[in-house]
């Protein structure tokens, strides 16, 4: 997940969205950069992750695929970067999960399945309550947590923030 801060735009650069490089700026065709004499559009093909932070956009125009880095998109006095734009209309969370099967926070990261479930803290509960041999209410949050799952909801158990809150 390429987050990018663009020109007008800060977030993800998901396959088909549409982007521009500004005039002198550069996008690379093979190894080989290439500077744009004016301004270019391109149409967002994916992206890879290259390293920690690190992500090439793959991107195509009139049918030729190019590419450029997440860190050559806005400019920060280096040779090779600049300015990009998004030119078509960012995706809210509910077209994203439409589009590509996972749900984003607000923030527009990738929630987990676990985080949106709460699968994570009905197992610690069952756990704790299995480790000190409390059968009984190991086995009431098994059932809520079943019930939750066939109905579609998130698993909060007031006991779980009690006993695992953050200090």
């Amino acid at each position: 997940m390429a987050r990018i801060k663009l020109d007008n735009y800060t977030g993800q650069i998901l396959k088909g969205m549409r982007v521009s490089c500004p005039e002198n700026g550069y996008f690379w065709k093979g190894e080989d950069p290439v500077m744009a004499h004016e301004r270019t559009h391109f149409i967002c093909l994916g992206n890879n992750r290259m390293g920690i932070g690190r992500y090439r956009i793959n991107l195509e125009k009139d049918g030729e695929t190019y590419h450029c880095y997440n860190y050559a998109m806005d400019d920060n006095d280096k040779p090779y970067h600049s300015i990009w734009r998004l030119e078509s209309e960012p995706l809210s969370a509910e077209r994203v999960f439409e589009l590509y099967g996972y749900k984003v926070g607000p923030s527009g990261e990738r929630l987990k399945p676990y985080k949106i479930t709460g699968r994570k803290r009905a197992i610690r509960l069952m756990k704790y309550f299995r480790d000190n041999g409390d059968f009984e209410k190991e086995n009431e949050i098994k059932i809520e947590w079943e019930y939750c799952k066939l109905n579609d909801k998130i698993f909060k158990n007031p006991l779980y923030f009690e006993l695992f809150k953050a200090k």
